[in-house]
């Protein structure tokens, strides 16, 4: 259902929010109406004023807080396979160093 997603473990809705009034929120997943592409946030560095996001696809970006504000966003459910796509993402990575 559209506007519904998760925040911090509970569901959440964007309340009807206006553009700029969502935050972001590590481990929240976001719609980004313009571009039609969902993504997760990885971190918000308030002090260098970015905020790195991954696409379902793994292409890592960041976004300055300053465009944050800017982007037609709607809060989203975390997808279905997106436990996969980090699964495959860790296959090869060596932890014992």
């Amino acid at each position: 259902m559209p506007g519904r997603g998760f925040q911090n473990g509970e569901p959440a809705t964007n309340g009807g929010k206006m553009i700029g009034e969502i935050e972001p929120v590590e481990g929240n997943w976001y719609s980004n109406l313009e571009a039609g592409r969902d993504f997760t946030v990885l971190t918000v560095d308030e002090d260098a004023g970015v905020v790195e996001i991954q696409y379902l696809d793994g292409d890592v970006d960041e976004i300055d807080l300053a465009d944050w504000s800017e982007l037609d966003l709607e809060i989203s459910e975390p997808p279905d396979d997106w436990g996969d796509s980090l699964d495959r993402d860790l296959v090869g990575l060596n932890f014992d160093d």
